[in-house]
């Protein structure tokens, strides 16, 4: 049978005079038809049951039976047949149609679930609820429900009860006809055209809020003054919105209702947190906004790594010389180190409403502009090729059991002729290990450089000299005498850190210019004519400049820079002007984004392609779109290619920057390597810092290029080991250089995330472990729950006068804390977390005891599982999978956006994780769908137009006073 979509079928109204006018419409449609029929049909009844339709079985099945099925049905004790109709003799009674909802009502049935009859023989009620099977999407809840027979349609309407939503059936008896198919019923969800989610919701939200929520913020009761009747009833502003937004986001982390009260189950949960969504913050569950951008300055790795992919070079390393080696560690730090450290909001230093511009900032990127176009700019012509090293390119010339006297490097020469040998390394070291040493530096026999120096304070020691070279492999030596002991690994991260640098041939004839000029004078040297001069300043400007913008460069802005560069006399020294003025242009510093409306917040658009492939080289590669990318976007043929265009890029060598810096900043592994500790701690842990933050990255890296599922980075039974760090947990077998994967014996300790140091250590408070850090970690970072902030005017655990706690365990004085009612509501959601991972101490080594008391690594959860150790930490999270990646799904959609996630951005969110679960929890899915959701592709206009602040930027030349030349190198 069609579906009618005539008067019959009005959408509805959300009052009641809309209700009332559509049951009037819907009477006066069949009015005629009734008459009809009660003029050939004998006297029936008139039957109405109200079935509650409760948010939790949003994803149940219905099924519509007639009163002898549900009879055969409740004798039988088994659920109705699935997915289909029932088909029925001619029944007994005539109250015919019933809608079965959900799982079985109990027995006597509720109120609103049975079925009353008048006119027709007395007591024959029967009750209206039992099990049944058809699917009912989540998005259709409240949907109207029609149920059809071959007699005149019936139309199920929504009703308000008193604690959920209802619906009513009005229907008639159908004539009778002959055979077992007299009575055919279905049931169709208007799933397009008739949705009353809204309508659903509106009763189910403040319901729901009222029976878990209104003790204690309503009628005067304003907890944590939060005071929901009140907002209920308050007109929409910015101040409501924040208010909402506060509770939209604890009831989804399920912070509330508290430990200890009534909790709604979790179809209730996401009915409240739903409503509280597209009710009260606007957010449209079919259309989910992409959400707003801030216009992003580039941090500070990301202005770094684009200078160096702008100029194919490494310019402010830390092994770079200065042409005068005397003045060498003016040079030595990379530009990172040379700005201020990037405000970290929301997990990540890459979040743009945190990423402003001080006129201080503005003054040191005008200075180091300077700098790097002074060294890849070579005003004095064509100079000798150089090659750098750095310490890590250095080898130890004995064993690790042995006395370390030396260090190597092996160097190529490829032409016979002069070169110049410069050596400059760093000697520190405590003061335990101090006194004085001879060191030497030599380089094929020749002694470039003996001294006599001291260990106890860091210093620079500095050699150079000219030598005559053959063609063939050369080695520089560092030799000490004594030798130095290399203290498990100390030497290598405290004694000597050297650099070299090796300049030549000297001969004219090998003269050139360095890979940076070249790359910026593309076409060689300048011609002599006035016009193809003043033609190659433009393509060299528009070059550079629609590489550093991230798309073609304007007329405008381009015909500014080729106005600064042909002041100069001097051709090189004008281009030099006019990169800085490219490298100092807001169009570079900014991540801006070309909007067909700037200044109307309303409009959602999809990105042009040159924003796309910014977005994505800046995800994957934290730097500007390579030429590749560049040109599919001048194509308009990104977005077809992107899955491609994604795995070309994490094959690159630059996808290491990412498999840095977003577990560094999302699993914290950065932060071990500044994590205070005790003086005498610090002596056995900085020798391996390094080594623990590497092993944690290394692990994310093989889970991701291997594409398995994250829930390894908790699990694994392998981890990555260098020499240094396999003793230091006690890990035998290990080789001696590099890193390696390790495979787990079955009784190791060790195993996952949450047993490495970089997680240990930096969870940790100085002195002794944190159970809290550490259970609020694994909250916070791995199963994206995030608490509210503590009551005001309660200390934290340090500051907390709990009297004598010598002879009480760390479980204990954390329960003295707890005792607090304001603190143990959150603290019982991950203190437990962390009360498992006692185990281990400070410095991330097992213990048993602490401080001669024996360690009680027991807590119960919330939900009733005793926690005993890390193995069953690992076994609690893996049965929470589901909310595992939620968690890394909302970490990396944060880190790809460069914003804290909205409201909005749940539905995003769970998408994800649900294509997770189902496609075995890979990285590319997780890639993939970050790339390809709306909140990546598409982007709103922005209140008072991002582009405003970097459209048509024209660089002004400094007066000819103030004007000074790049520094020669």
């Amino acid at each position: 049978m069609a579906l009618s979509t005539g008067k019959g079928h009005p959408r509805a109204k959300a009052s009641t005079q809309g209700r009332d006018m559509e049951r009037e419409e819907i009477a006066a449609a069949d009015g005629h038809e009734r008459k009809r029929r009660e003029r050939r049909a004998p006297k029936s009844c008139g039957c109405t049951a109200g079935v509650p339709v409760h948010p939790q079985f949003v994803g149940d099945r219905v099924v519509l039976v007639t009163p002898t099925a549900l009879s055969a049905v409740s004798q039988a004790g088994q659920p109705a047949p699935p997915n289909r109709p029932l088909r029925a003799a001619p029944p007994a009674s005539p109250c015919i149609p019933m809608l079965l909802v959900g799982r079985a009502c109990p027995s006597p049935p509720p109120t609103g679930c049975k079925t009353s009859c008048s006119g027709g023989a007395p007591g024959r009620t029967r009750p209206t609820c039992i099990t049944g099977n058809i699917g009912l999407h989540p998005r259709h809840l409240g949907n109207l429900i029609f149920a059809f027979s071959f007699a005149p349609r019936s139309l199920i309407m929504p009703e308000s009860m008193p604690t959920a939503p209802a619906i009513r059936i009005r229907d008639r008896r159908t004539p009778s006809l002959t055979g077992a198919g007299r009575v055919v019923l279905f049931v169709v969800l208007a799933l397009a055209s008739l949705s009353l989610t809204a309508a659903a919701r509106s009763s189910s939200g403040p319901a729901l809020l009222q029976q878990y929520c209104f003790d204690c913020h309503a009628d005067g009761a304003r907890k944590g003054e939060v005071e929901l009747d009140a907002w209920l009833k308050a007109s929409p502003s910015a101040e409501s919105a924040a208010h909402w937004q506060k509770a939209w986001k604890i009831t989804r982390h399920e912070f509330m209702p508290p430990a200890g009260r009534a909790q709604p189950s979790p179809e209730e949960r996401e009915s409240i947190v739903r409503w509280i969504a597209s009710e009260k913050l606007g957010v449209d569950f079919e259309r989910p906004d992409p959400g707003r951008v801030t216009l992003r300055r580039l941090n500070r790795l990301e202005y770094e790594f684009s200078i160096q992919d702008l100029f194919g070079a490494d310019l402010a390393s830390e092994s770079s010389f200065s042409s005068d080696v005397s003045n060498a560690s003016t040079t030595r730090q990379r530009l990172r180190d040379r700005l201020p450290p990037d405000e970290t909001a929301h997990g990540f230093d890459n979040i743009g409403d945190f990423l402003t511009l001080p006129p201080a900032l503005l003054d040191r990127y005008f200075e180091i502009a300077e700098d790097v176009v002074s060294r890849v700019v070579s005003l004095d012509g064509p100079r000798p090729p150089e090659q750098k090293f750095q310490p890590g390119d250095f080898a130890k010339a004995a064993s690790s059991t042995e006395k370390v006297h030396a260090q190597t490097l092996s160097v190529e020469t490829h032409h016979a002729g002069s070169y110049r040998v410069e050596i400059q390394f760093t000697v520190g070291g405590w003061q335990e290990y101090g006194g004085a040493y001879d060191m030497a530096v030599r380089m094929s026999e020749t002694v470039l450089g003996q001294d006599r120096i001291d260990i106890g304070g860091y210093k620079t020691h500095r050699y150079a000299t000219n030598l005559h070279l053959s063609a063939g492999r050369h080695t520089i030596l560092l030799s000490t005498e004594p030798k130095v002991p290399d203290f498990k690994g100390a030497l290598k991260a405290l004694a000597l850190r050297p650099a070299a640098r090796l300049v030549g041939p000297l001969e004219q004839r090998h003269l050139t210019y360095p890979e940076p000029h070249q790359r910026v004078f593309f076409k060689g040297e300048p011609p002599r004519e006035t016009r193809k001069r003043r033609a190659y300043a433009r393509d060299i400007l528009e070059r550079a400049a629609s590489r550093a913008f991230r798309r073609p460069v304007e007329t405008a802005t381009l015909d500014g820079l080729v106005s600064v560069a042909l002041q100069e006399p001097h051709f090189e020294r004008g281009i030099a002007h006019g990169l800085i003025a490219i490298l100092t242009s807001p169009q570079f510093l900014f991540r801006s984004e070309t909007q067909p409306r700037p200044n109307d917040p309303s409009t959602v658009h999809a990105l042009d392609d040159y924003a796309l492939a910014s977005r994505l080289s800046y995800l994957l590669w934290l730097s500007v779109p390579d030429d590749e990318l560049t040109r599919l976007a001048a194509q308009g043929r990104l977005r077809p290619q992107l899955r491609a265009q994604v795995k070309r890029m994490l094959a690159d060598a630059k996808a290491e920057r990412f498999f840095e810096d977003f577990p560094g900043q999302w699993l914290r592994t950065r932060n071990v390597l500044m994590t205070p500790v005790s003086m005498r701690a610090g002596a056995k842990l900085d020798p391996v810092r390094a080594s623990m933050k590497r092993e944690t990255e290394l692990l994310f890296e093989h889970i991701a290029r291997r594409d398995l599922d994250l829930i390894e980075l908790l699990t694994a039974r392998y981890t990555f080991l260098d020499k240094p760090l396999a003793d230091y947990y006690g890990i035998p077998g290990v080789p001696e250089q590099g890193f390696h994967r390790v495979e787990l014996a079955p009784e190791s300790r060790r195993g996952g995330l949450l047993t490495q140091g970089s997680f240990l250590v930096s969870s940790s408070n100085p002195n002794r472990t944190s159970p809290v850090k550490r259970g609020l970690f694994v909250l916070e970072n791995l199963l994206a729950l995030e608490p509210p902030p503590p009551p005001p005017n309660v200390p934290a655990l340090e500051d907390v006068n709990l009297g004598d706690t010598s002879k009480i365990s760390g479980r204990e004085r954390l329960a003295l804390h707890r005792a607090d009612k304001s603190c143990a509501s959150c603290h019982a959601h991950f203190d437990p977390l962390g009360v498992a991972l006692e185990n281990f101490d400070v410095l991330g080594q097992w213990r048993d005891r602490d401080e001669g008391l024996p360690i009680e690594a027991r807590e119960n959860t919330l939900s009733g599982e005793t926690l005993t150790g890390v193995a069953d930490v690992r076994t609690f999270l893996t049965g929470q999978k589901r909310r595992f990646y939620r968690g890394v799904s909302e970490k990396l959609l944060t880190y790809a956006l460069g914003r804290g996630l909205d409201p909005a951005d749940a539905v995003t969110v769970d998408r994800l994780a649900v294509d997770l679960d189902a496609n075995g929890g890979t990285f590319s899915t997780l890639l993939m769908g970050v790339v390809e959701s709306p909140a990546f592709q598409m982007r709103r206009g922005d209140d008072g137009g991002t582009r405003s602040a970097t459209r048509g930027f024209v660089p002004s030349p400094p007066p000819p006073e103030k004007r000074r030349p790049p520094k020669r190198s």
